[in-house]
């Protein structure tokens, strides 16, 4: 008899020195991100701005950017698009790559100190501009809440009585 509550003892302090697995962060959601990329060739600077969708899914993040040439010398490309995927760490730090008709960069970030966005750096290995690179920042775009076309219709008819009320109101005074 005595057994029994050593073995489960020793089951229970097994069971619970069993390191659980760790979850990484849900980074999913629309990003604004604004890039720095350098220029081997002629040394200027290429600054973009855009946004992203992210999806994930477990560990696995993608999402398809599209950013815009904000300034930089004639060198620099008017758009870059690219196909993202990538992994995100339990830190939240993200590794992946990007590839496009620009060719394919690898980046790597992680979140700022605030946690309100992420910060890292990424080089190009192949296409018309192997050999760039530079740095990112992005920032989550906070969602804004809507009303269904349920709702909205719930809101005029609302509205619409109020009206009618206060008229009706005012006409016996």
């Amino acid at each position: 008899m005595a057994r029994l509550p050593v073995f489960a003892t020793v089951l229970l302090t097994l069971g619970l020195a069993v390191p659980a697995t760790a979850q990484v962060p849900d980074v999913s959601g629309t990003w604004n991100i604004t890039t720095n990329a350098d220029l081997p060739a002629d040394g200027g600077t290429c600054v973009f701005s855009g946004k992203v969708m992210i999806e994930q899914m477990g560990a696995s993040i993608s999402g398809s950017p599209v950013l815009k040439l904000v300034s930089g010398p004639a060198a620099c490309p008017p758009l870059m698009m690219a196909s993202l995927t990538g992994t995100v760490d339990e830190k939240g730090c993200i590794d992946g790559m990007l590839s496009g008709p620009l060719g394919t960069s690898y980046f790597n970030g992680c979140p700022d100190e605030g946690g309100d966005g992420w910060s890292g750096d990424f080089a190009n290995e192949t296409g018309p501009y192997a050999g760039a690179g530079g740095t990112f920042m992005a920032a989550l775009v906070a969602d804004i809440p809507t009303l269904s076309a349920v709702g909205l219709t719930a809101l005029m008819v609302l509205i619409l009585a109020i009206g009618g009320w206060l008229l009706r109101r005012r006409a016996v005074v």
